[in-house]
């Protein structure tokens, strides 16, 4: 039983990365080439993949997960895994450029907790938006938004509430508090690189900053 494109690319649509291709498999420019995707598949056949965990930017000892990261060989081998999973079996051409797009996405978690908040002041962080940015590599992380040097920031390329844009391509939820999944050119996804949530209201700001480690990054694909 073959898994078709058709699939595939319907699923992907309602979160706008589906793309026409002809049927003779082409890989997007910058994305996957076709020996990367067939590893890929290959991979999710044999194994059951787990998103890379982007860590807490401060003491290395810190054992906090403030997001998890879906390059685009981590997206075909979750799509590989499904169709297994379904007794199904892909091959590149049933793979949408759009999967394997130079994005990674990156499922951002709001988890608890503050502390020295007032009761109207949680409740209007709780209540507030929250916003994404990837920042320069730095010497040190910031720990607040006050802090943030903005200068060079790079905003997300889209952002989705939830976690659909992740069990799109089969993968399960990360985590239960996960706010949104953002998208980020993957060229970015260099050691040391901090990426941050933050919610601001009335005055007040709360941040979660989370840093691509060395000794995980040299196991990313």
């Amino acid at each position: 039983m073959r898994c078709r494109a058709v699939f595939l690319c319907v699923v992907a649509l309602s979160f706008g990365f589906c793309s026409i291709r002809s049927a003779a498999f082409q890989a997007g420019p910058g994305g996957l080439r076709e020996e990367e995707i067939r590893a890929a598949i290959a991979f999710g056949e044999r194994n059951e993949p787990q998103p890379y965990l982007l860590r807490h930017a401060g003491r290395p000892d810190n054992p906090q997960v403030v997001a998890a990261v879906y390059t685009p060989f981590l997206r075909v081998a979750f799509l590989s895994r499904a169709a297994v999973d379904r007794g199904a079996r892909l091959d590149p051409e049933d793979i949408d450029r759009g999967v394997t797009a130079p994005l990674v996405y990156v499922a951002f978690r709001w988890y608890c907790c503050d502390s020295g908040w007032t009761e109207a002041d949680a409740a209007a962080l709780a209540a507030s938006e929250p916003r994404v940015l990837m920042l320069p590599i730095a010497p040190s992380a910031p720990q607040f938004v006050s802090s943030m040097d903005r200068r060079g920031a790079v905003r997300p390329v889209w952002w989705h509430r939830g976690t659909a844009v992740v069990e799109a391509f089969g993968a399960p939820p990360p985590y239960e508090d996960v706010a949104l999944v953002a998208a980020f050119p993957v060229g970015v996804l260099q050691s040391g690189r901090p990426f941050v949530i933050y919610k601001e209201a009335s005055g007040l700001s709360s941040v979660r900053t989370g840093v691509v480690r060395v000794d995980d990054a040299a196991a990313w694909r």
